[in-house]
């Protein structure tokens, strides 16, 4: 039976698993527990590594960025492929647009887990598109990096007194998701236009996480060790809605199904002091959290506009139907909130001569995403934690320019406890502008 589990912030395994066997004197089986006094295994194998993960899933684009991710209702350039497909009928132009950007995660791991600040950043082409405008119907192609997530991390172990020490570990966690496809968009009135993008969802995921009877970590000294290293396809769906209120507000709508990755294998390689192994291969879905959202953007003066999103997380998927196979811990005892995401911006356009310049700013408010433990056993409360973290405030700034009318220029950055991010975009309009 192959259980389901929503994204890989909880990252524990279903219950379709092999045995392989290559001890040189003949291992009949591996237990699904170790002998370890009160942790169980996965404390041993996986919930340093996993627990407390955070991904950026910000809307593609400098504008949105800078705005706080408030980008809902205006939608009003080549990313509404991704943020709100319907807004692409703002475009009256062929549009290509590219999207550059630069990120820093920090991560603190539990005091239970070792303790410690982690900092990784990567640096990607985030985002393309093409729109070509025909009438009342626009079509867009584009690609988009969803998610973009390092991790690396390690502890010389823990002493939890009691019996209890969770041995010495290193961590990698690479993790990619790609969305590649096409949009339509319809301006079903004057005041109203629909819209869908659907593709292809790709996920690159690297997982290596060796763990050591001492703290030299080196091949010779390995315990145990989970690996993944594959691809794996899925598929997107995003729909939208827009609605013009009048010449000064407009609302907008929108629902993301996510990617789905199945068959995921996870191995589990176990050293013996002889140098014989054993290895069990786990397999589970892996799923990006669906969302919805609304949003609204009121355009005060020809130069002031102010734009409010809501979006609605569904992150109890994250634990949804888990089966723990290198645990005693029942599935029931992990548990992820849905939460709500408020972004809110503001942007004031000015003139340098005849160029146009645009100032913005925005904060978003987000709502935890962890996986967190509710059963009795105090080892994996201690590195999963026994309640949701706290929301998160993010704070955004950033500038834009179009040049001749041919080609704009944004720029923002955004600053937050977890994520740090800049972000660099170029809109080429192709029509008669």
């Amino acid at each position: 039976m192959t259980i389901r589990l929503k994204l890989p912030s909880a990252l524990l395994l279903n219950e379709r698993f092999t045995m392989s066997h290559t001890f040189g004197g003949g291992l009949k089986a591996l237990a699904v527990l170790l002998a370890f006094g009160a942790a169980p295994l996965s404390a041993q194998v996986d919930a340093e590594s996993f627990a407390k993960l955070g991904f950026n899933f910000s809307p593609p684009g400098a504008q949105s960025a800078a705005l706080g991710g408030a980008y809902i209702a205006l939608a009003k350039d080549a990313t509404a492929a991704e943020t709100n497909p319907a807004g692409l009928t703002v475009l009256l132009d062929p549009e290509v647009a590219f999207e550059y950007k630069a990120v820093e995660y920090t991560r603190e791991l539990p005091f239970e887990a070792g303790g410690g600040e982690f900092i990784d950043q990567v640096a990607h082409p985030s985002f393309f598109s093409v729109v070509i405008p025909t009438g009342s119907v626009t079509l867009a192609a584009f690609r988009h990096e969803l998610v973009n997530y390092r991790s690396t991390v390690w502890s010389e172990g823990f002493d939890r007194g009691g019996g209890v020490h969770l041995n010495p570990f290193t961590s990698v966690l690479d993790m990619r998701v790609v969305n590649t496809g096409g949009s339509l968009a319809i301006q079903a009135t004057p005041s109203f236009s629909i819209g869908l993008s659907g593709g292809v969802s790709q996920m690159d995921l690297l997982v290596d996480f060796p763990r050591y009877r001492i703290g030299t970590f080196t091949d010779e000294f390995l315990k145990n060790r989970l690996s993944v290293n594959d691809k794996f396809n899925g598929f997107f769906l995003n729909a939208g809605v827009l609605l013009q209120l009048g010449e000064k507000v407009t609302l907008g709508g929108v629902y993301k199904l996510r990617g789905e990755f199945a068959d995921v294998p996870f191995e589990l390689t176990e050293f013996d002091a002889g140098g014989g192994q054993a290895t069990r291969t786990a397999t589970k879905v892996l799923n990006i959290p669906d969302a919805a959202g609304a949003g609204i953007a009121i355009r005060a003066s020809d130069q002031f506009t102010i734009s409010v999103d809501a979006v609605y997380n569904m992150y109890s998927q994250l634990a949804e139907d888990v089966a723990v196979v290198f645990s005693t811990a029942s599935p029931t005892d992990y548990t992820a909130d849905d939460g709500m995401d408020v972004h809110a911006g503001a942007e004031l356009l000015l003139f340098l001569g005849q160029t146009p310049l645009a100032l913005r700013a925005g904060v978003a408010r987000l709502a935890p995403s962890n996986t967190y433990y509710v059963g009795s056993n105090s080892v994996e409360a201690g590195l999963w934690g026994s309640t949701a973290n706290d929301p998160q405030t993010q704070l955004s700034g950033g500038i834009g320019l179009v040049l001749g009318r041919r080609i704009g220029f944004d720029g923002a950055f955004t600053v937050g406890d977890q994520v740090t991010q800049g972000v660099g975009s170029v809109q080429i309009f192709l029509g008669g502008g």
